[in-house]
């Protein structure tokens, strides 16, 4: 929520009311239930969406994170407002939540405000779930969609990644700056695939963004030209294999570590911003000293540490592939129909 200071009052009042007496009108949703099978739909005709699914699907397995975000067109079907209703009673209760809050206020007022408005809402117990541990694949396996009206080639690679907690986030940080992250063409895979050799506008490689509270994943991403399915699959490789096998050059790491740190403030800029760094320091117990502990691990990672980082969690003969596109099951381009035959 964001409002003007003056009406922090009534915003507070809204959504903490919102939250905890939420109902569910048949109308609305109904409308809402609509737009959710007509975004699962869309989803299903885009190569882009369909290959993260999949993607997805078969690096988690039966993890929950193996399923569609939004959805399936049979299990939403099926829903009801009581069903919204009763997953509200269960999941929204006070000892379930986490507040950030940033801006122009009196902390001590703010908190009793809260405090007030939050009285009468009771807690009631609210259990993590325990989902299946995420394995990485006994081998390397490929996986094709082939989707004839497709315009362009979208390409996934990788293996389950890790969790916020795991001690070598900062290393992993780095390690993503160097191979597939960092900005303007610097990291290795922009510099190779998009600056010199033109493939794609899009590409991508990094484990740290989705680490949560369950693992995230190590994803290598290029959106390109059907014909290039072989070469990319080929280039990512070898990159991969190159930082597992080589040490990366002091600059290299140096010029990730100073872009990390010199853009640290940014991440700071508004208020919403800084709630959101509030909210994941609560949620991923980080610690109210997390500025100073990133700056501090961040500094302190070595080309050593990126050759190692790479070695312990990218197996290039364990990885997932899956592409979607205009292919064969052999990854081959569709001949596209001559002008006047269908």
């Amino acid at each position: 929520m964001r409002v003007l200071s003056p009406d922090r009052d009534l915003g507070l009042g809204l959504l903490l009311e919102c939250l905890s007496h939420a109902n569910f009108p048949e109308d609305a949703f109904q409308r809402k239930k609509q737009q959710l099978l007509s975004a699962i739909d869309e989803a299903e005709q885009q190569p882009e969406s369909k290959a993260s699914m999949a993607f997805h699907a078969e690096v988690y397995g039966s993890h929950p994170f193996g399923r569609p975000s939004l959805g399936r067109r049979k299990s939403v079907e099926a829903l009801t407002p009581k069903d919204s209703a009763a997953f509200h009673r269960r999941l929204f209760v006070p000892n379930n939540i986490v507040m950030a809050v940033a801006g122009d206020f009196d902390s001590d007022k703010l908190v009793a405000e809260i405090t007030r408005l939050t009285a009468d809402w009771k807690s009631s117990p609210a259990p993590k779930p325990q989902p299946p541990t995420v394995a990485t694949p006994a081998q390397f396996t490929q996986k094709i969609l082939s989707m004839p009206q497709a315009v362009q080639l979208h390409f996934y690679m990788g293996q389950p990644g890790i969790r916020r907690d795991n001690p070598d986030y900062f290393k992993l940080l780095v390690m993503d700056y160097v191979l597939g992250t960092g900005p303007g063409f610097t990291d290795r895979l922009s510099a190779r695939l998009r600056d010199r050799e033109g493939l794609a506008y899009t590409v991508w490689a990094n484990i740290s963004p989705s680490a949560s509270e369950e693992p995230g994943t190590f994803t290598c991403y290029i959106g390109t030209d059907p014909e290039n399915f072989d070469r990319v699959k080929k280039e990512f490789l070898e990159e991969l294999k190159r930082i597992r096998e080589e040490k990366p050059k002091a600059e290299e790491v140096e010029d990730a570590k100073q872009y990390l740190l010199g853009s640290l403030p940014f991440h700071f800029t508004t208020n919403n911003a800084i709630a959101g760094q509030l909210l994941a320091v609560e949620r991923f117990g980080l610690g109210f000293d997390y500025l100073q502990q990133y700056r501090k691990a961040v500094a302190a990672v070595t080309p050593e540490d990126v050759q190692a980082m790479a070695r312990k969690y990218i197996d290039p003969e364990r990885l997932v592939v899956v592409a979607a596109g205009p292919l064969d099951k052999d990854g081959k381009p569709l001949k596209k129909p001559e002008a006047g035959k269908k």
